[in-house]
Parts: C-alpha cells; structure tokens; sequence
C-alpha cells in the first residue's frame, strides 16, 4: 500500500486520525461545507448488495451539504483540493477524480486561492478499479482537516554516468542513495510542494512490483503523481530545474523512449541556466544503469542516473597484444 497525501494537515493538539483503508467499493461520498472550509465528508459502500455508511468525519450539522454519487463501472482515480489555515489544517474544496471524470470543487470556491497555487493534487496514475485502496485523513469537532488516499501495488525491464551535472546538488549532511542496476522500472512516484520533496521507484522483478525506499522528507499536503511506464517503455534520460538558491529540485522531467513526463512546479520564468539537462543518448533498454542521488529529511537534493554501454553488432573489439 502507497499512502498519497493527504490535502490538508493534522493539528496534533485537536485532530483524529481516521483510517478508511481497504474500503474502495465506494458508491457515495457525503461533503458537508461552511462559506470556509469543508466540515466533514462520510462515505457510501456498497457492500453485499446493500449501502453501509461510514462515519462522518467531522462536524455533524448545520452546513451546506453536496452528494457525489458514483456509477456502478466508476471508481477513485485521485484527488485535489486547497488547503487553507494555519498549517494548512483546513480544506477549502475539494474535488474526487474518477475514471469517468472529476467531481468538484466541492465547498467554497475561490479562484485568488487557486491562483496562488496553493491547490494539491493527488494523481498515483490508477487505472483499475483494484489500485485504490481507499481514503485515510483526519478530523475535529469541527470541520475536515486533511484528507489523502491509498494506492495498492499491482502488476501492470557498469559504466558510471559521472553525476557532475545531476539535477541539484549534495550537501554535507545529506544522505546518499543509490539504485544502481535496479533498471526495470515501471513506476516512479513523485511528491512535490515547491520543490521535488520524495522520490520513490517501482521496479518489476521475477513478476512482481517492487518498492524501493522512499528517498525524501516530509510529504504531508504535498501534491502527489505518480509515472507509469508501458511494458515497452524505459528511460532514456533526465533534466530538472533547481531553485533560485540551489537547494532543491522545483521540477523534474523524465525522458523515455516514448515522450517526456515533467513533474513538479512550472518554471517558465526561471533563467536558462538553472536547468540541467543528462541525455546519454540511450536507445537500448540495456544501456539505462539505474538512478542515484542524494536526500534529506525535508526533500530530495539530488539525482543522477548510470550508463552500462553495450556493444552493438557491428562493432569490433580488437585485442592487441603487448
């Protein structure tokens, strides 16, 4: 299980934590809002045929109320919202992403609260109904204070690249990681605020999706994507834009055989030269060595990727003699 999110924060002091896990045959969701914040949410299952509710997460009346009602081919793909609040330990909207659509912004609409970019999203790239393993949050007396959801794993292939230029840069005191040879990836999960804050792969061996560790720090109301590879699929190269003061990533783009997938936030008004840019110029899955990097307790600093060069037919090794 992969925990994604959430939106929102938990105030240790007055919040509890609530845990839907496991849940996912999910038919409604029940969203009560002030002219503020989202109050509490409540969940429809569909279970043996009949509806069994959740508890409600949150205050318990007066408020604004809104039904999302799923079809019966429909279920959870994401999430989003704007977290508002000291600490951000309270909802402005929300909106639930299905395989059929969004449903949302549910509660109170402000567009000067999506323009300054506070809105987080949360996509792990769910496309079966058996991935989403259900939602977990927490909640007071109150109002809904965050809310994230749960992705299950599914089944869905040296030479050292010198590093010198990799996306960000290594400081004393971070931690070095290093997933050399580890190069049948097939998903790689992302989580971001105003910098790349985690990263973590998924790796398909002898059959099965494996995790690596999460190389990263904090990632509570951080939005949250996730990159799937096809079958056919693999990397080819990377870049990313460091920030102004070169301690962090503020985006990344990951480069296959078959496009380019860029995470993280938009860096249109940041000068040419804080991009950095690896292209080995891979076009055999082979030759693709592995990710390495570095990270600390509050983001990922750094990463880097190695090359195992192959020979190809046509070439001819020659053996001199001394």
């Amino acid at each position: 299980m992969i925990r994604a999110g959430p939106v929102g924060g938990r105030d240790p002091c007055d919040d509890v934590q609530w845990d839907e896990k496991g849940r996912t045959m999910i038919s409604h969701i029940y969203v009560s809002f002030s002219s503020d914040f989202i109050t509490s949410v409540q969940f429809g299952y569909l279970e043996n045929g009949a509806l069994v509710l959740s508890p409600k997460y949150g205050a318990s009346e007066g408020h604004s109320f809104h039904t999302v009602r799923l079809n019966q081919d429909e279920y959870v793909t994401g999430l989003s919202g704007v977290p508002v609040g000291h600490n951000g330990t309270a909802i402005r909207s929300l909106t639930f992403h299905t395989n059929r659509g969004k449903h949302g912004p549910i509660g109170c609409l402000s567009d000067n609260v999506y323009a300054n970019g506070s809105k987080i999203e949360i996509d792990p790239a769910i496309c079966d109904r058996h991935e989403f393993g259900g939602f977990f949050g927490s909640s007071n007396k109150n109002l809904l204070s965050s809310i994230g959801s749960v992705g299950k794993i599914s089944h869905c292939e040296y030479t050292y690249w010198d590093g010198s230029d990799a996306p960000g840069e290594e400081v004393m005191g971070d931690d070095r990681w290093d997933d050399k040879g580890r190069t049948k990836i097939s998903h790689i999960y992302v989580a971001f605020d105003e910098v790349i804050m985690s990263i973590q792969f998924g790796f398909l061996e002898n059959g099965a999706l494996v995790l690596s560790e999460k190389y990263g720090g904090f990632e509570e109301g951080s939005n949250f994507r996730v990159l799937r590879l096809n079958q056919d699929e693999y990397v080819t190269g990377l870049s990313g834009v460091l920030e102004k003061d070169g301690r962090g990533i503020r985006n990344l783009t990951f480069r296959t055989n078959l496009g380019e997938y860029m995470i993280g936030r938009s860096s249109d008004n940041y000068p040419s030269d804080s991009t950095i840019d690896i292209d080995p110029a891979i076009c055999d899955r082979r030759e693709f060595g592995g990710f390495f990097g570095s990270y600390n307790r509050y983001r990922l600093t750094s990463i880097g990727m190695y090359l195992s060069p192959i020979t190809s037919p046509d070439m001819v090794v020659k053996r001199e003699n001394n």
